[in-house]
């Protein structure tokens, strides 16, 4: 197949690596697998895990996973309805909004098992407990390797997540600087008792995000009663905490916002332990590099109090799947540097307005006095409030490019 300039021809089928099993490595492989393509989806650790995230399908995700094929699945794990958001600041201001279609919450231990499972149905070969460690040139393509193993491949997707030690060996700019954030998340179930019952009334069909100063803490209901807490915590919040364990995080985070520590005061652990990630970089990462392709959260990071981040992951997927089906998997060098040019632009135009505006609003949210204020002004305007989630929606945008 010629490209668009029509100077060489592509081959339409070849071997495909793509590292890291959540949602954008797997339904990748599950879509070009169902293609033709040899495809190879590697994944560190073995099925069911747990993931740090907000757990919370935003709307555009039953469209999405109805086009993947595993929508009937998905809905037999019971997934929570959530109809509508709800965000408090530290001074005691309060909005509350309709999302513009219904999400869900549901755990990454049970989403991400379905999504794999999709994924080795379609054709894909699993490698579970494969550590990739190095990614390096061979002739005509990419050789990748772990510690016993090393497999060769045309075209390398790298999809494991907002960080990785593979992240320093690819010598990607944004692992050279120091970054701030660092998130937490524990599942956690109303008490017994009428505060408890209080809680679960008020949170039904409700994401919840309360901001403090330096840091957001969100919680919406997950399958099987339970309720996910995941906080997005700046460096100096830990400013004076004897210890960085869950229980200090949590009463500081209620001596921060009355309303949270309400919320708090009516919950307690499932018994599950507590997840935390730091050094997040929500700054500008690379699509491509070396021709590599960089797909997910290693492509670029929406802030989570936007909720799409799982939704944006599928999506793109879709995206360059499709671009490799017209494409063909590149069996040259020049064939694969257009390729990677081709995915920058596709996901710049995609994705890159949507980034910036969750950056914006999150940086509102860590401080106590813009919070309060932004949080005034939207609950008397709320076509305005209504329109900033939309536009970290699909399709509700201008896109535009800086490719």
């Amino acid at each position: 197949m010629a490209d668009a300039g029509g100077a060489f021809e592509l081959s339409r089928v070849g071997r495909v690596a793509v590292l890291g099993a959540g949602p954008a490595g797997s339904v990748l492989a599950a879509t070009l697998a169902r293609i033709g393509h040899e495809t190879h989806l590697y994944e560190k650790d073995d099925f069911p895990r747990d993931k740090l995230c907000g757990e919370f399908l935003s709307s555009e995700a039953r469209s999405l996973l109805s086009r993947i094929g595993v929508w009937s699945e998905v809905a037999a794990l019971q997934p929570v309805d959530i109809r509508r958001a709800r965000f408090t600041s530290p001074g005691g201001r309060a909005l509350e909004l309709s999302l513009p279609s219904s999400g869900l919450g549901l755990s990454r231990w049970a989403f991400d098992s379905v999504l794999f499972s999709h994924a080795v149905r379609a054709g894909a070969h699993p490698h579970l407990r494969s550590d990739v460690r190095r990614v390096t040139r061979d002739v005509g393509g990419f050789l990748v390797a772990g510690a016993d193993f090393e497999h060769p491949a045309d075209l390398v997707v790298s999809a494991y997540g907002r960080k990785a030690r593979l992240d320093h060996a690819f010598e990607r700019a944004f692992v050279e600087r120091a970054h701030p954030y660092l998130g937490f998340k524990q599942h956690h179930r109303p008490k017994a008792g009428e505060h408890g019952q209080r809680l679960a009334e008020e949170l039904a069909g409700f994401v919840e995000i309360h901001g403090v100063d330096g840091g957001y803490c969100g919680m919406s209901f997950i399958e099987g009663g339970r309720i996910n807490v995941c906080m997005l915590l700046e460096e100096g919040f830990f400013r004076g905490l004897a210890e960085r364990s869950m229980p200090s995080i949590l009463a500081e985070l209620g001596m921060r916002n009355p309303a949270l520590a309400v919320r708090l005061s009516a919950l307690e652990p499932d018994g599950s332990e507590p997840l935390s990630v730091a050094q997040l970089s929500f700054e500008t990462k690379e699509r491509a590099k070396d021709d590599m392709l960089f797909l997910g959260d290693a492509a670029g990071m929406i802030a989570p109090l936007a909720g799409n981040g799982q939704a944006m992951a599928m999506e793109s997927a879709l995206l360059l799947a499709a671009l490799i089906d017209e494409r063909g998997v590149p069996r040259s060098a020049t064939e694969r540097s257009r390729l990677a040019w081709s995915w920058r632009v596709q996901w710049e135009r995609k994705y890159r307005a949507r980034i910036e505006l969750g950056r914006r609003l999150q940086a509102l949210l860590l401080r106590r006095t813009a919070s309060d204020r932004a949080l005034t002004l939207l609950a008397k305007t709320p076509f305005v409030a209504g329109a900033l989630v939309r536009l970290t929606r699909s399709g509700v945008r201008r896109e535009t490019s800086n490719a």
